[in-house]
């Protein structure tokens, strides 16, 4: 991904990082135990990893966290994507209850000015991390 974000920063070519989190995993963990949180985010992964395309990039963060960078994709375009694993999830009977997630969206041409010596791509995750906050709020 590294790499992906480097050649959409050199040659202006637009990229999207999408940070997924599972709303009340803290309320699924006790009332269903660490088993039942671990199987709806492995259910939460599956989900994603059918409906992202070739060439996306999904990976677990820490928590209840998902990333996934999509290359070649502007902010509209994003912000579809953001919906479209949002509603997947919501009207999946695939969890012990229903769950909702909330998402965080930076988007790689934000950052075509920053000639800051701070990794681009530690600013992307920052941004994205910082939008997921005001997101669950």
């Amino acid at each position: 991904m590294k790499e992906e974000v480097h050649n959409s920063l050199t040659y202006q070519l637009n990229g999207a990082l999408l940070i997924l989190e599972l709303d009340k995993a803290t309320t699924i963990n006790v009332e269903f135990g660490f088993q039942g949180l671990e199987e709806t985010l492995r259910s939460m992964s599956f989900l994603l990893n059918e409906t992202k395309e070739d060439g996306h990039f999904l990976f677990k963060l820490e928590g209840a966290c998902f990333g996934f960078y999509i290359p070649f994709c502007e902010k509209e375009e994003a912000f579809e994507w953001a919906e479209k694993f949002r509603n997947t999830i919501e009207k999946s009977g695939n969890f012990y209850c229903p769950i909702t997630v909330s998402i965080g969206i930076s988007v790689v041409s934000e950052f075509y000015d920053d000639n800051s010596s701070i990794d681009i791509l530690s600013k992307i995750f920052t941004s994205a991390k910082t939008r997921l906050k005001f997101a669950k709020e």
